[in-house]
């Protein structure tokens, strides 16, 4: 009896270190990039999951005094297990100012 609770034990180990690293391959920061005029993204993207798809939302931020404006956002969906290198356009013709 103590041997299958054992064994029990180290399966629930296993199962949350794996849900825990799976988990942190989805949570980044990119570092800002100052940038003007029609603003291209591009990277490369892998779901570690096998299971189900990832997705990877791209925001773009104006910084101004009075706190950070949202100008433009898309997501990026990648499948199980799958490698994907996409560029994406943030935003289309956009006057940059200076405030």
């Amino acid at each position: 009896m103590k041997k299958i609770s054992v064994i029990s034990f180290m399966m629930i180990m296993l199962l949350s270190l794996a849900s825990m690293a799976s988990a942190r391959a989805f949570e980044a920061t990119s570092p800002p990039y100052y940038l003007s005029g029609n603003i291209s993204y591009e990277a490369s993207y892998y779901n570690q999951n096998f299971n189900s798809w990832g997705s990877v939302t791209l925001t773009l931020l104006k910084v101004t005094p009075a706190g950070d404006v949202p100008v433009g956002s898309t997501i990026v969906s990648v499948r199980p297990g799958e490698s994907k290198t996409e560029k994406v356009l943030l935003p289309i013709n956009r006057q940059i100012t200076t405030n």
